[in-house]
C-alpha cells in the first residue's frame, strides 16, 4: 500500500487523459493497493480502445508514480452488409461507428439500411460512463407487401433514452421511446371484417417502456459450437390515443457438441394484449418455419391472406456440420414446428394446429455477413397453407 504522487500516462493521442482516469477510479494523493494493478489492467482492456496497455509503479519520495502506458487502436468501423427486411425482401445496411468519437470515450452508431418497401435510418450516442446510458434517434417506413391487396404502410418517427441496470453477471438493458406513427391502409383493409376500425386511426402517438435481459455463453458469436442464449423481452406501450398494449418475447437456444458437428435447439414464445394489427406476430418462412410462405401463417382474413396474432410459438432443432473453409461453410438438417393464434389464451392454442417442416440448409460466413439457403417442405401442411421450398436468410439467428 502506497499514496499515488503522480499519475502518468502515454501513449494516448486521441484519448483524453481524463478518460483514463475516470475508468481507473484514482487520482493523486489516492492509496494504491497491490491488487489495485491487476484490476486497472483488466478495466483499460475492457475498454476496447487499446492494443497494448502496461501498468507499474515508480517510488518517488516514500511515495509513488502510477504509469500507465497503452498503445491506442482504432476505433472506428464501416459497414456495408447484406440485410433481410421485415417483409423478408433482400437489402443493403450501411453504418458507421466509433467508440471512442472524438477521444470522448463514448460511443456514436449511424445506420441505414434500405430494400423494397423498407427502410431505416437510426443515430445512437452511447456514454459509457453512466451505465452505457444511450440516446437515439430513428425514422423507419415499412409497406408490407406480403398481404398482396390487403398491403399497409408505417411510417414511425421517434427518440428515446436507454440505460443498463447491472444484474448478476449481465445487465437488464431499459429504454424508454417516444413516437409517432403515421398508418395508410389499402382500401380493402380499410373495410368491414378487416381492420376498419384501427384504419380510421392513422395518426398515433406513444410512449413505450422496454426492458430486455440477455444471458450468454456462446463460444463464438457468428457460429458457435457450444453453448446458450436467453432473451427476456417485455414492451408496455402507453398509447395517447389508442388502447395501451403489452409484448413479451422469450427465446432460448441451446448449442451441444457432437463430435465434430453441433445440435442447435431453439425455441421462441411471444405473447402481447391488445396489440395493433400492424406489430402483431407473423409466421412462416426463414426464422420461423422454414418450407411455408414468408408470413402466411396463422389466422386469415376473410380473403385467406394471414392477419397475425397475439401468440406465436415456435421451436427447431438443426443438426450443423461443417464442411469446408475451416467451418465457414457448412451444411444442416433440420425440424421446424410451431405456429401464430389470434389469441393470448394458451388454452386456445390448439395442438392440432400446429405446423411442421423438415430440410436441408447450407450456411456461409460470408465477407458481408452470415448467409443462410435452406431447401425444405412441410411436414405437417393443412388446406390455404402456402408452400415454399427455397429461402434466403441473412444475419444470425442468435
Amino acid at each position: 500500500m502506497s499514496k499515488i504522487h503522480k499519475i502518468i500516462i502515454t501513449g494516448n493521442i486521441h484519448t483524453p487523459d481524463e478518460v483514463i482516469r475516470q475508468e481507473i477510479g484514482l487520482s493523486e494523493g489516492d492509496l494504491l493497493y497491490k491488487s489495485d494493478l491487476e484490476n486497472i489492467l483488466e478495466r483499460l482492456k475492457q475498454l476496447g480502445l487499446f492494443s497494448y496497455v502496461r501498468v507499474s509503479v515508480v517510488p518517488v519520495l516514500k511515495k509513488i508514480d502510477l504509469i500507465i502506458e497503452v498503445v491506442e487502436i482504432s476505433t472506428s468501423s464501416k459497414t456495408a452488409e447484406l440485410i433481410q427486411s421485415p417483409n423478408g425482401d433482400v437489402g443493403i445496411g450501411l453504418g458507421y461507428g466509433d467508440i471512442n468519437f472524438l477521444g470522448s470515450g463514448n460511443t456514436i452508431d449511424l445506420n441505414a439500411e434500405y430494400a423494397n418497401d423498407y427502410y431505416l435510418l437510426r443515430a445512437s450516442y452511447i456514454t459509457p460512463e453512466f451505465n452505457n446510458m444511450s440516446f437515439n434517434v430513428f425514422n423507419t417506413e415499412t409497406t408490407n407487401n406480403y398481404v398482396e391487396d390487403d398491403g399497409f404502410t408505417t411510417d414511425t418517427t421517434g427518440i428515446s433514452i436507454g440505460y443498463d441496470i447491472p444484474f448478476l453477471k449481465n445487465v437488464i438493458n431499459t429504454d424508454l421511446e417516444y413516437s409517432e406513427n403515421t398508418l395508410k391502409c389499402s382500401d380493402r383493409l380499410n373495410g368491414v371484417n378487416y381492420e376498419l376500425e384501427e384504419c380510421d386511426s392513422v395518426k398515433r402517438k406513444e410512449i413505450k417502456l422496454n426492458t430486455k435481459w440477455r444471458g450468454n455463453t456462446l463460444n463464438n458469436p457468428v457460429y458457435p459450437t457450444e453453448g446458450k442464449v436467453t432473451d427476456l423481452c417485455y414492451d408496455y406501450v402507453f398509447s395517447i390515443d389508442h388502447k395501451n398494449y403489452f409484448n413479451t418475447r422469450v427465446k432460448q437456444t441451446m448449442i451441444y457438441p457432437v463430435n465434430n458437428n453441433t445440435l442447435q435447439l431453439t425455441g421462441n414464445l411471444n405473447f402481447g394484449k391488445d396489440i395493433p394489427f400492424y406489430k402483431r406476430y407473423y409466421g412462416g418462412g426463414s426464422g420461423t418455419m422454414r418450407g411455408f410462405g414468408y408470413n402466411t401463417l396463422g389466422p386469415k382474413y376473410p380473403n385467406g391472406t394471414s392477419e397475425g396474432g397475439e401468440l406465436s410459438v415456435f421451436g427447431s432443432a438443426d443438426f450443423k456440420f461443417p464442411t469446408f473453409l475451416n467451418g465457414l461453410l457448412g451444411g444442416s438438417g433440420f425440424i421446424d414446428v410451431g405456429n401464430v393464434y389470434e389469441t393470448t389464451s394458451f388454452s386456445k392454442a390448439k395442438a392440432d394446429e400446429l405446423r411442421a417442416s423438415i430440410g436441408l440448409g447450407l450456411y456461409w460466413v460470408s465477407p458481408i455477413g452470415p448467409i443462410g439457403f435452406s431447401l425444405a417442405t412441410p411436414l405437417i401442411k393443412k388446406d390455404g397453407d402456402i408452400k415454399k421450398v427455397f429461402q434466403l436468410t441473412l444475419g444470425n439467428r442468435f
